[in-house]
Parts: structure tokens; sequence; C-alpha cells
């Protein structure tokens, strides 16, 4: 496996157990909000990242947008299209993190912890595969 996507994936890893105790401990301070906020970015990050690297080392189609990283991978094989469309949705939510066209409530962050962080997993499982598939 590529060095840097596995880098890249025990940093996911590692800020994902962070978010989920973060997040179990179910306080609702602002500090808590940030935290939150910040540690999803970086995964979102974290998976765009992985998502260059591999069309870079593939020689992929270069995308024009984050959320396009995850539609070229769909196209490749490399992840499914119920997957692309998730991921998708998340870089565009990334990009609300910081360029703050809205402040993010707790609610939100949430919600996205509780019903889409398994699409994370789920990525990286696709992109362990597929490294593995590769010569």
């Amino acid at each position: 496996m590529d060095e840097k996507i596995e880098s890249r994936i025990d940093l996911i890893q590692e800020w994902m157990e962070l978010l989920n105790e973060i997040h179990s401990s179910k306080s609702k301070t602002e500090v808590v909000r940030e935290a939150k906020e910040n540690l999803l970015r970086k995964i979102v990050e974290g998976v765009i990242d992985i998502a260059s690297r591999l069309i870079a080392l593939n020689g992929f189609r270069r995308p024009d947008t984050y959320a396009e990283y995850f539609k070229v991978l769909k196209e490749k094989g490399v992840i499914t299209e119920d997957l692309s469309e998730s991921l998708g949705e998340m870089a565009q939510f990334r990009n609300l993190m910081i360029h703050q066209y809205h402040r993010i409530q707790l609610e939100e962050l949430d919600s996205i912890i509780e019903e889409d962080l398994k699409d994370i997993q789920e990525f990286v499982s696709h992109v362990i595969k597929y490294q593995k598939k590769e010569p």
C-alpha cells in the first residue's frame, strides 16, 4: 500500500476514535461543538487527500471539485455510486465548515456523526481493498 495513503488512513482512524469519544460524552458545550466540527473537517479532508492521491497515482482524470473526486473513483470502480454520492455531500459540507457560510449547529454535526461517519469507514475499506489489487 502507498505509504502516504496508509499514513492518512491511520490519522483518519485516530480522529474518528476521538470524535466518537467526544460524541459519546453527550456534552453540548461550545468547546465540544468546536471539537466535533474540527475533527469532522480533518476527517473529510483526509478522505479528500486519499482520493486525490489515488487519482494521481493511477493517472485518473483530474476532477474540478472535491465532490467530483469521488465521482472519478466511482467511475474507476474504487467505490460504489452510493458511497460516491455520500462522500461528495461530505466534501460539500466541508466547504461550508471551511468558508463558514453559516455557523454549523451541534445538531447538524451530531446527525453527520450518527448517520454518515460509517461511510468514512466504508471508504477506507474500499481503498485498502483497491490498493491490495494494484501491482
